[in-house]
């Protein structure tokens, strides 16, 4: 039947070698870069071509193909009807020109760049290394410290710093494999744009590929003949703009990509398909973590820790303010859903030179909803007010985590990153500061007491007061957050006076302590939150905060 669709995969093609294989007089055989799809990093490039075949046995010569093409991801499809294929053989085509120093000066690059990615590679190694070796460690140290315990002989503060040390080990191990990872991805990219420059600096590719194909036609016809192969050098990443109407409360997130390939041939008048398969200040209000209370008995700490244990907490101060301010910065076709990736066709047909300055931009899809705006305040870290957008996202296409611009009543206010959102998912997007809610945070002046005879206790009262004032010219709804401490030991008790404002939730999100208020305030209205808590403990003993 005429449009059979043969697809011959190279690993199965071992059997026909009854075939002749070849021979001096093969057709040469001319092709067209007709379509590409792009992933996350490479490329599929199919190439076409129309032959005449003859009755009998025969052999075709495709030439001039990219010498870096994967031979085991090598596919050739066959539009015909009665034609049996045979051997396909490859064979690399050097150039015999000579180099020049530019030339030379690139290879020494180029040879860099692989001696950086074979260093990366040890290095992930080396860190995969430590991790194992920090788990055995810490199954080991468990398990003494385990039977320490049983005999009463256990030794707190050693325990901290134990745990203080792998803590920093394995942070550090799995901070190198992600950063690993991340120029891993950059020097692929560097090598390819290196190889390319060097393409283009002779004139000429280095070599070439010439696939011999052997055949058998029962009759003579014209066949239509796809060549399928993997490029690498050559990526697409998704970007989001969010449009926010604050008047109608009207969201629109436009879905774009940015094209850019490197491959060793340019690819004009193709049919492109994308697919998934591999200004100022804080835009996000801070997160707020929970606190659990420990107590550490003075006495018992071994002098040679006590100056660590003032630097960690140090340290954990200065993170905390990091955290507070480190992210502020300088004021077609519908697409196909499968099970597990999308691809989207871009309409008509486009042109992507490989060069290193020469990336495209396509629009893919839009979405669009009315939002809920909600204003949120974390009074602990910040006096400023962040505007949120909250929706239900109920388009059936993905979008895929990536960065995201964002403007609201036409207005540029920063960048943001959307994490991956599936279809019925809840998404709160931050829009930035609003600038039309006051706050403003007093502390009440909080107290310590001791008291007692025996068994003395000691009690710290902290007292804030939040006002919150509407500017807007229409209802607000806010969210407040901060925390009460939870204790982690049976000696502290945490308690909550009758004059505090109680909170809307308590275990926000399923995090022990951290509390939200909610309200509506209407135009010009303010609102006044009073925040208070107790901690009871031995006054021999002192508190020992961490974040959870």
């Amino acid at each position: 039947m005429r449009g059979l669709n043969v697809l011959v995969v190279l690993s199965i093609l071992v059997f026909a070698t009854l075939l002749p294989s070849g021979d001096a007089h093969a057709q040469n055989v001319s092709s067209r870069i007709d379509a590409v799809t792009v992933y996350n990093s490479g490329a599929t490039v199919t190439r076409v071509a129309q032959v005449p075949l003859q009755a009998g046995q025969q052999s075709l010569s495709f030439t001039g193909l990219p010498a870096n093409i994967d031979q085991s991801r090598f596919q050739l499809e066959m539009l015909a009807d009665g034609v049996n294929l045979g051997q396909i053989k490859f064979d690399i085509l050097q150039q015999r020109d000579a180099f020049d120093a530019q030339v030379n000066e690139l290879q020494q690059q180029i040879d860099a760049v692989v001696d950086d990615m074979a260093a990366l590679d040890d290095s992930s190694q080396t860190a995969q290394l430590k991790l194992r070796f920090l788990d055995g460690i810490a199954q080991g140290y468990a398990k003494e410290s385990w039977f320490e315990g049983a005999r009463g002989a256990a030794d707190i503060s050693s325990w901290r710093a134990a745990l203080a040390v792998l803590d920093e080990g394995s942070s550090a191990a799995r901070a190198t494999l992600r950063d690993n990872a991340r120029k891993r991805k950059q020097l692929d990219l560097d090598l390819a744009k290196l190889k390319n420059e060097m393409q283009t600096l002779r004139g000429k590719r280095l070599s070439s590929l010439k696939v011999d194909v052997s055949l058998a036609a029962a009759a003579a016809t014209d066949a239509t003949i796809k060549l399928h192969y993997f490029q690498p050098g050559a990526q697409w990443s998704p970007n989001y703009t969010s449009y926010l109407d604050s008047e109608s409360k009207r969201l629109r997130i436009v879905q774009k990509a940015l094209v850019q390939q490197f491959s060793d041939e340019s690819w004009n008048n193709i049919e492109l398909t994308l697919s998934t398969s591999a200004p100022s200040g804080n835009l996000v209000a801070p997160t707020t973590r929970s606190q659990f209370l420990d107590l550490i008995d003075p006495a018992q700490v071994r002098p040679q820790f006590a100056p660590q244990m003032e630097k960690r907490a140090m340290a954990d101060s200065a993170l905390e303010e990091v955290m507070v301010t480190a992210s502020r910065g300088a004021s077609g076709p519908p697409p196909e859903i499968g099970n597990y990736a999308v691809s989207y066709r871009v309409p008509g047909r486009v042109n992507l030179a490989n060069r290193t300055d020469d990336a495209q931009s396509f629009e893919l899809a839009e979405f669009a909803t009315t939002a809920k705006l909600v204003t949120q305040i974390v009074p602990r870290f910040s006096s400023d007010a962040f505007l949120t957008a909250q929706f239900t996202y109920t388009d059936q296409l993905p979008l895929y985590a990536s960065n995201m611009m964002v403007y609201v009543d036409q207005v540029y206010v920063g960048e943001t990153f959307l994490p991956t959102t599936l279809t019925g998912a809840e998404v709160t997007l931050p829009m930035g500061q609003d600038r039309r809610v006051d706050v403003v945070v007093t502390d009440q002046g909080g107290s310590s007491a001791e008291s007692g005879f025996i068994g003395r206790q000691k009690t710290e009262l902290t007292d804030k007061l939040f006002e919150i004032t509407n500017r807007r010219g229409s209802d607000t709804q806010i969210e407040v957050f901060d925390r009460y401490p939870v204790a982690a030991n049976d000696d502290i008790e945490v308690t909550v006076p009758r004059t505090a404002t109680a909170p809307s939730e308590t275990d926000y999100k399923d995090k022990p302590g951290v509390i939200v208020w909610r309200q509506t305030l209407a135009a010009g209205e303010s609102s006044r939150i009073r925040h208070q808590y107790e901690v009871s403990y031995p006054a021999s003993m002192r508190l020992s905060p961490r974040e959870g």
